[in-house]
């Protein structure tokens, strides 16, 4: 019986229908593959900027936690300050100007001595640093604005004693020993004053933090981290929005 075997001329005829992918069938599927990136994108970046900002309006509650802490434990009126500044060599950059994107809580001295920080027209000692001062993630930011931030609407220079950014201003908000909390108020030379300073009012003791980009527009928020302290026992609530 003989056996029949392809010869080359019929392995070349065979391998003749075997081919690969066309052009035109390659950019078919970069096409569908940018379509669906283009569309799974928004939504992956939306989801890292909420964590983001969960993560950072957690360690700020912490930060408020250990300023009302630090405040009992030293018998002494404790700040969680939030910062902005300059930058570029002196020329001011929009978004840092317009929100917060920095904090830190400081320690301030005892009544009657005064501070370099704030100017002299102010009743507290030199201030001393309770932590490291923080930057918060890049598109991240606490408020400035009122409607938003109604805590955080006086503003004084920092002196770059403690956080050493060029031409850095920030707002303030002051825990005692006794568990409240105050706002300080802005003095003639820029500084801070007690005297005649009262707790905010529950409903306007709050600030929020946002994305920078829905920050700066003109819109409702559609995502946000707000922070409302109790001016009598300085315990945090936090509010988000539906999901």
């Amino acid at each position: 019986m003989r056996l029949i075997t392809e010869t080359p001329i019929q392995e070349r005829a065979v391998g003749a229908f075997r081919r690969g992918f066309t052009l035109i069938e390659m950019l078919v599927v970069l096409a569908i593959m940018a379509m669906m990136i283009a569309i799974v994108t928004p939504a992956f970046i939306g989801v890292i900027r909420s964590t983001q900002m969960t993560s950072t309006g957690d360690a700020i509650v912490n930060a408020v936690n250990m300023a009302q802490q630090e405040a009992i434990a030293s018998n002494l009126p404790v700040e969680l300050r939030f910062y902005t500044w300059e930058e570029n060599g002196g020329s001011r950059n929009a978004d840092v100007e317009q929100n917060y994107h920095a904090y830190q809580v400081v320690r301030l001295g005892k009544v009657g001595q005064r501070t370099l920080s704030t100017g002299s027209n102010t009743d507290y000692a030199q201030v001393e640093a309770v932590a490291d001062p923080v930057v918060m993630d890049s598109g991240i930011v606490v408020m400035k604005n009122k409607q938003y931030s109604p805590l955080l609407q006086s503003q004084f220079k920092e002196g770059q004693n403690l956080f050493t950014r060029a031409d850095a201003d920030y707002s303030a908000i002051r825990f005692y020993p006794d568990g409240s909390v105050k706002t300080p108020k802005t003095a003639a030379n820029g500084g801070s004053v007690e005297a005649g300073v009262v707790p905010p009012n529950l409903p306007e003791s709050y600030f929020t933090v946002a994305d920078a980009r829905e920050a700066g527009g003109s819109g409702d928020l559609k995502n946000f981290y707000c922070i409302q302290i109790d001016p009598y026992t300085a315990k945090s609530r936090v509010y988000r929005p539906d999901q």
